[in-house]
């Protein structure tokens, strides 16, 4: 697991590209401090940013689809990169098919994402930042989270059971007045069946209640088996 480090210094030595979006093949040195890049329109400059945000937080700012980056008739996209810091020198790797994607640092096969993010944090600026200011909260909080989440990794693990929960709200809301509360103004626990894969997790979820019948009820933890 990466240790945080909030004033870590990170720099990206060399970039490495097979098959991903309009290169077929490219071995990016950078320098240690401002790097700028120029060429003609539909050349390939916003694929570069594109390449190092993925090889960030594991896929693309622009699409969906992962294996939209892979190279138009090519079985695969790949991306590599040497990244220094405090904590010294590691070598990224992220492989793209038609069956999903593989994560590596250095020859360590990386199983889940929460174990890969941080060790390359980014920050991405670009026209649709503009977003943040003009619409609703969504965007704002789907910022912040991406932020968080190469700060703390463990905290994308934590959303998505989060927001799993909130899948279940409805269920849980109608299952609720089975429930008998204790007479106790101390925090409770609620234990819900079906959340798939989540063993002995428990979250804070009283925003789960909030504006509903139940805002004002000590539930404060649920627990997901």
């Amino acid at each position: 697991m990466v240790e945080y480090e909030y004033y870590t210094i990170m720099i990206i030595k060399n970039i490495k590209l097979k098959n991903f979006r309009n290169y077929e093949n490219l071995d990016f040195v950078l320098n240690n401090r401002l790097n700028i890049i120029i060429g003609n329109n539909a050349q390939g400059k916003t694929n570069i940013l594109e390449s190092i945000y993925f090889l960030s937080l594991t896929k693309s700012f622009f699409a969906v689809n992962d294996k939209v980056v892979i190279k138009k008739n090519c079985l695969y996209a790949r991306i590599d990169g040497i990244i220094t810091s405090n904590n010294g020198c590691n070598n990224l790797s992220i492989l793209v098919n038609n069956c999903g994607k593989y994560l590596k640092i250095g020859n360590k096969e990386i199983k889940k994402s929460s174990d890969y993010l941080g060790y390359l944090k980014v920050i991405l600026f670009s026209p649709d930042n503009i977003r943040l200011l003009k619409e609703g909260p969504s965007i704002r909080r789907r910022f912040l989270n991406i932020m968080i989440s190469q700060l703390r990794p463990l905290y994308i693990h934590t959303l998505a059971i989060y927001n799993k929960i909130l899948e279940y709200q409805i269920i849980i809301n109608e299952e609720i007045n089975e429930i008998e509360l204790e007479d106790s103004m101390e925090p409770q626990v609620i234990r819900i069946e079906g959340a798939d894969d989540v063993s002995e997790v428990k979250l804070e979820i009283q925003s789960v209640y909030e504006g509903t019948a139940f805002n004002d009820t000590c539930i404060a933890e649920i627990e997901c088996y």
